[in-house]
């Protein structure tokens, strides 16, 4: 298997982890979650109606003790 491909589109909150699932790339995407978190509690505060938009995770990946050991289960 070949290393992690990431593709980490904060504006449109879209997550991409194929292949292998490691550290590194689950620490990727949860500063992204953070980050668009951080911009929907910054846009709430101007809003007086505001709604969070779905974040997507697209995990494309063989599975196994991997998903678990990095927190998806």
């Amino acid at each position: 298997m070949s290393e992690s491909v990431n593709k980490i589109d904060v504006k449109n909150r879209t997550f991409l982890l194929n292949e292998n699932i490691n550290a590194k790339s689950v620490e990727e995407v949860v500063l992204g979650i953070h980050e668009i978190n951080r911009l929907d509690d910054k846009d709430s505060e101007n809003k007086v109606e505001f709604t969070r938009k779905p974040i997507k995770l697209v995990l494309d990946t063989y599975g196994g003790g991997n998903i678990h050991r990095n927190g998806f289960s």
